[in-house]
């Protein structure tokens, strides 16, 4: 196919494009169950967990606005109402679950008060916490299918 590409570039004059697939990390292809909880890797530094917690404190606070990340820094979390069921409230907190708060008279979908969403793969808290956030604003529906409600509160397992 690569071939096929490389002469209709060429028959119409555009120069050739080399793929770009060395240089992308693709780390949801790869298992991680072997790694501790809480934990980037074997052979991950010190240096290398404060860049990668710089990183994600950067991409947070970027994803969110100065506004919200303010608000966050301040409360401790930040409450997303619900698009699609009134009267639900996510309260998100960096590296713990989703707390589901109801409005008096709303019954919640699920049978406990704490949905569990983990990354496929290790992130930083503060960068996984963009991503929920985005997912909840954005991607309810999806939230909906995959949270898994649990008793309880605790931190995150693929978080660091």
């Amino acid at each position: 196919m690569a071939s096929f590409i490389a002469r209709v570039r060429r028959f119409f004059g555009l120069p050739n494009v080399e793929p770009i697939t060395a240089d992308i990390e693709r780390p949801w292809l790869r298992r991680w169950d072997h790694l501790p909880k809480r934990s980037a890797g074997y052979g991950f530094s010190e240096a290398d967990y404060a860049e990668a917690h710089a990183r994600a404190r950067e991409v947070a606070r970027t994803t969110l606005g100065d506004e919200l990340w303010a608000r966050l820094q301040r409360q401790g979390y930040l409450e997303v109402p619900s698009r699609i069921i009134p009267g639900l409230t996510y309260r998100l907190r960096v590296g713990r679950r989703i707390q589901v708060i109801c409005a008096l008279g709303v019954t919640s979908p699920w049978p406990y008060r704490f949905l569990c969403i983990n990354p496929t793969y290790p992130l930083p808290e503060e960068e996984f916490f963009a991503h929920l956030y985005l997912y909840i604003r954005d991607r309810e529906e999806i939230v909906l299918q995959v949270a898994a409600p649990q008793p309880w509160d605790q931190a995150l397992g693929r978080t660091f």
